[in-house]
């Protein structure tokens, strides 16, 4: 199932809290601070697809908060 392995994947590198960084190979430059939040973004979407409202809102909150730059993650309408 898709949105379990978005989660997964996203909760691995979480829990390593060092992700590959793809983007330092090509010249550009990627803080922790951004891959935790793509991690957050994965494992969020993923439970909102699940229907898990309260899990998916935490965890856009927390990918907002690491990366205020990710603004369309606030664009959820998830009360």
């Amino acid at each position: 199932d898709l949105l379990k392995e978005m989660m997964t994947v996203g909760e691995e590198r979480l829990n390593k809290k060092e992700a590959s960084d793809i983007n330092s190979k090509l010249g550009k430059r990627t803080t922790q601070n951004d891959l935790l939040s793509v991690a957050h973004q994965l494992v969020g979407l993923g439970q909102l697809g699940l229907g898990s409202t309260t899990q998916a809102k935490a965890h856009f909150q927390e990918s907002i908060q690491l990366h205020p730059g990710n603004f369309w993650v606030g664009s959820f309408d998830i009360d």
